[in-house]
C-alpha cells in the first residue's frame, strides 16, 4: 500500500516529505511530552495491549487505565491550566 492511499483510508493521519520527517516527529514528541507522566505510561500500555492483542480480545476497556491518571497530582495541574487557558507548571 502506499502512502497516500494509507492516508486515503484512515490508516495515517498525515504525511511529511521525508525531508521532514524527524522535524514533525519531534513536534508530535513535543506536544506528547506536555501530557502527564502517568497519562502517558497508561497510554503506551494501552497501545502495548492492542500491538500484542490486534483483536482486542484481551483489551477488556482500553480506557480504564487512563481513569486512573486522572487521581495524579499533575493530573489536577493539567486540568487547572486548561481552564485556565495557561500552560501547566
Amino acid at each position: 500500500m502506499d502512502a497516500e492511499t494509507a492516508l486515503r483510508i484512515g490508516l495515517v493521519e498525515e504525511l511529511s516529505p521525508p525531508d521532514q520527517i524527524h522535524r514533525r516527529a519531534e513536534g508530535l514528541i513535543s506536544k506528547i511530552l506536555k501530557n502527564s507522566s502517568p497519562a502517558i505510561r497508561q497510554t503506551k500500555r494501552v497501545i502495548a495491549d492492542c500491538a500484542r492483542d490486534p483483536n482486542l480480545f484481551l483489551v477488556n476497556d482500553p480506557a480504564f487505565p487512563l481513569a486512573d491518571s486522572t487521581q495524579a497530582k499533575d493530573f489536577r495541574e493539567a486540568a487547572r491550566a486548561f481552564l485556565e487557558k495557561r500552560e501547566r507548571k
